[in-house]
């Protein structure tokens, strides 16, 4: 993981559940005051969150700064329902750390990969 500057905080990548089963994602550097502000306890939720509520926070993983933050939210936002659904249930695996240049590559060159892709060492 990068070393942090000074007042620098991490960015998390977070999914919430919808009443009819939709997913939205998100980042931010607080999860919980974010999901609140989803759920109407406060200004700055998502319009496409409004009125599709019961909400249920499914996912959050630590990403890093928020430059790589924003472009690990795209590529996840680009993933099917089905792999944002394995992505969640822990079958579709993500490094653990999303701020090195694995991470960097996997959102240059295509989809997050599998367990057993990870562990080749090399990324197509």
């Amino acid at each position: 993981m990068a070393v942090k500057g000074p007042g620098e905080v991490p960015w998390y990548l977070y999914m919430v559940r919808c009443r009819d089963g939709s997913l939205y994602t998100g980042i931010a550097t607080d999860v919980e005051r974010r999901f609140g502000q989803h759920q109407g306890s406060g200004d700055g939720g998502s319009k496409y969150l409004r009125g599709r509520g019961p909400l249920a926070l499914v996912f959050q993983k630590r990403v890093g700064d928020r430059s790589l933050a924003l472009k690990v939210e795209a590529r996840v936002k680009r993933l099917s329902k089905e792999k944002k659904e394995q992505l969640i249930g822990g079958t579709l695996s993500c490094p653990d750390s999303w701020d090195g240049s694995l991470a960097k590559r996997l959102i240059a060159h295509g989809p997050i990969l599998s367990k057993e892709s990870l562990s080749q060492s090399h990324i197509p």
